[in-house]
């Protein structure tokens, strides 16, 4: 007959073997579903009403394990009002992204009103037979007739996070973004290069934070566009 205080030891032995492996295995799940990436583009990112968008939707598999039997999403979180997802997804049947490919999903939105609106992207799909999915958002702005030269959207810029810059001028221009300091003295241009401006006048570009390799110091900025649209619009950077 065994004794009470051994069986129940051995059975908190075999409980904390279980918890172990399962704290295991979720630890190698998680650092899997971290080697497969979404990301959602839109072409263009400013759009005017009536005008066709096409929400490029690329998944990106960087790890060791096929992601398989991945089908793609689109859903409009909020703006439903400004704009509809016309057709898509194409392709429109499930496939597999191996290591170190992407495959890339395609849908057409259409610009109904005027607003922004935010988009989500979403791949659904299998690692190692379990259940996963990645996602992306994205946002496309669409302006009244007489939007202001620049706007920025997610002009609070905590670190880790992008400000988008909306820009309006004359058609098929470009504009140079220049980051000044409170005292008027320019810091450096956002990007590589001057924003080029569609048929319409309108473009954007995403800002980091960084000037000529350096993260902005906490405090209020101005970015200054000149070139085909002439404007100031302020950003703040937000301490840590």
């Amino acid at each position: 007959m065994s004794r009470p205080g051994r069986s129940n030891e051995r059975c908190g032995r075999l409980i904390l073997r279980v918890v172990l492996a399962a704290g295991l295995a979720g630890t190698a799940a998680r650092v899997r579903a971290a080697s497969v990436e979404a990301a959602l583009a839109l072409e263009p990112a400013v759009a005017v009403v009536g005008q066709e968008v096409t929400a490029i939707l690329t998944v990106t598999n960087t790890g060791v394990d096929v992601f398989t039997t991945v089908t793609a999403s689109l859903s409009i979180t909020s703006g439903s009002d400004a704009a509809r997802i016309a057709s898509g997804p194409n392709p429109g049947t499930a496939v597999d992204v191996l290591p170190g490919a992407a495959k890339t999903f395609y849908w057409t939105v259409s610009a109904t009103g005027t607003g922004t609106v935010r988009l989500l992207g979403r791949a659904d799909g299998y690692v190692l037979s379990q259940p996963f999915y990645v996602a992306s958002s994205a946002i496309l702005v669409i302006p009244s007739p007489s939007p202001p030269a620049i706007r920025i959207l997610n002009n609070v810029l905590r670190s880790g996070t992008n400000a988008t810059i909306i820009l309006h001028g004359s058609a098929s221009g470009s504009v140079t973004l220049v980051v000044y300091d409170q005292s008027g003295a320019p810091l450096g241009p956002v990007g590589a290069g001057p924003v080029p401006l569609d048929g319409n006048g309108f473009g954007s570009a995403r800002f980091d934070g960084t000037v000529q390799g350096r993260r902005l110091s906490t405090g209020v900025y101005w970015v200054v566009a000149s070139g085909a649209a002439s404007a100031k619009a302020p950003l703040l950077v937000p301490s840590r």
